[in-house]
């Protein structure tokens, strides 16, 4: 979240003109983390009440990146409720900078969790007879420790000699947009490449599936890696759509921005956040749409839902026509219902 909100005396009159706008900005960013917010503990409790997903090991991951996207949006959820709420609370402030600080470090923790997704979806599909081996529920606590550790370390060691004073002239230290540029940076490549890799091994196994013996008695088996290696392929080009167009660009426009000082407007960095924003939010489709058994628990947690929403909606139109033929029948209708 980039908004140029300050105390001072000369840039409170310029601010206050253009107040509308910042409170509009302040909207769309409470609407984005709430609906973040909604969709974390929507997708936490199907992933916790579901036998299926609580049986794979990867759930685990899944978990830690659910928590972490929930936390960042609860995070920004209640700082922008405080900007919008509180007298003289700015953004500009010490309190300020400190949130972007958790901010970021949150960013580079989900980054690398999902990096961590990839690599199971990498370890089952190009190596299934050694996955339960590789992927143990040891390992799987190691790779999530590993992701809130290692990007407090990468963010914090480049910044020792300034960690004192960071926050003390309410503006984030360059030091450490160059290092959260480079570890977030570092998760999307992982990520990509995990992805291309799984696409690569699918390619090998079409070849080695268009021998003459291989067609005839496998037809079936390549007709089944054919769909995995599409399914494979489109979500390889989706995370690197979403990263690139949607997610990496606000790491690279304060960078530059503080390089260049001018060169980039302050409304294409603004931008650049909120888009990163939108790609937050859409973390549960994507989740979705590539484990089937999360969207088997979402749709009928869905169709359940829809159920006893019809039935309640039943219940008090029978209460409502009941009070409008006899208006000493409630009672007796209340207790037809217990």
């Amino acid at each position: 979240m980039s908004l140029n909100m300050t105390a001072g005396g000369g840039e409170a009159r310029d601010n206050s003109s253009g107040s509308s706008g910042t409170d509009q900005k302040l909207l769309i960013y409470m609407v984005l983390s709430l609906a973040t917010v909604a969709e974390c503990v929507l997708a936490g409790h199907l992933t916790l009440t579901s036998h299926e997903l609580r049986r794979r090991r990867a759930t685990l991951i899944s978990i830690c990146l659910v928590f972490t996207i929930g936390i960042l949006s609860s995070l920004s959820l209640v700082y922008v409720v405080v900007l919008l709420t509180v007298p003289g609370a700015t953004y500009r402030s010490p309190a300020g900078c400190r949130v972007r600080v958790a901010q970021r470090y949150l960013s580079v923790v989900s980054c690398f969790t999902l990096a961590c997704l990839s690599l199971d979806r990498y370890l089952a599909i190009c190596w299934p007879l050694r996955y339960q081996d590789l992927l143990t529920k040891t390992r799987c606590h190691l790779l999530c420790g590993a992701c809130w550790v290692l990007p407090a370390l990468l963010l914090l060691l480049p910044c020792i000699p300034v960690l004192g004073t960071m926050c003390e002239k309410s503006r984030t230290e360059e030091c450490l947009l160059v290092a959260y540029v480079v570890a977030y940076t570092l998760g999307a490549f992982a990520t990509f490449v995990l992805y291309v890799l799984v696409a690569l091994e699918f390619r090998q196994n079409i070849y080695s599936c268009n021998s003459a013996s291989a067609q005839a008695t496998g037809d079936a088996h390549s007709r089944e890696v054919a769909v995995v290696r599409h399914r494979t392929a489109k979500s390889a080009l989706t995370v690197l759509m979403l990263y690139t167009v949607l997610s990496l660009p606000h790491t690279l426009l304060p960078v530059v921005a503080r390089i260049h000082k001018g060169s980039i407007p302050k409304e294409v960095q603004e931008i650049g956040y909120l888009v990163h924003r939108f790609h937050l939010l859409l973390f549960l489709p994507m989740y979705a749409g590539t484990n089937a058994f999360f969207l088997a628990s979402l749709s009928a947690w869905g169709k359940l839902l829809w159920r006893r929403c019809i039935c309640w909606g039943a219940a008090f139109r029978e209460i409502a026509r009941n009070d409008s033929h006899d208006p000493h029948a409630h009672q007796h209708t209340q207790d037809d219902l217990l």
